[in-house]
């Protein structure tokens, strides 16, 4: 993958927004990680800073508009992240949208772990 560099990565950070079975559960800011010479890690990951976030209405409308041009309803998709920074005009613009395997940042949110445990038992075929 490559994108183009983008000064709100450093400043304001990422916004990740977070879908359970297509609707909205909760943002988070994600840090910069790369903020200097590369010294190496001595761990599997470089750490990361993740706070909660409020989006704003142009964050969730973009992120809501990235749900209706999936290939599939975002209903039947269990999760969805959007990864969202600000353009160089201020708009927010997509930059990832993961469908499989990514961090879903439970843990910055009130019952956000009750909301995933709720979307995984629809989709479970019935009993």
């Amino acid at each position: 993958m490559i994108q183009p560099y983008l000064a709100a990565v450093d400043t304001a950070g990422e916004t990740a927004l977070l879908y359970f079975d297509g609707e909205f559960s909760h943002a988070v800011r994600k840090g910069a990680i790369l903020t200097g010479p590369d010294e190496g890690v001595t761990t599997l990951y470089r750490p990361e800073v993740i706070d909660p976030r409020e989006p704003s209405a142009a964050e969730r409308a973009l992120g809501d508009d990235v749900l209706g041009v999936l290939p599939v309803p975002a209903g039947e998709l269990l999760y969805i992240r959007v990864d969202l920074l600000l353009g160089e005009g201020g708009d927010p613009v997509v930059i990832e949208v993961e469908l499989a395997e990514p961090s879903l940042f439970l843990g910055t949110a009130e019952n956000a772990a009750g909301r995933l445990a709720a979307a995984v038992e629809r989709h479970l075929p019935p009993r």
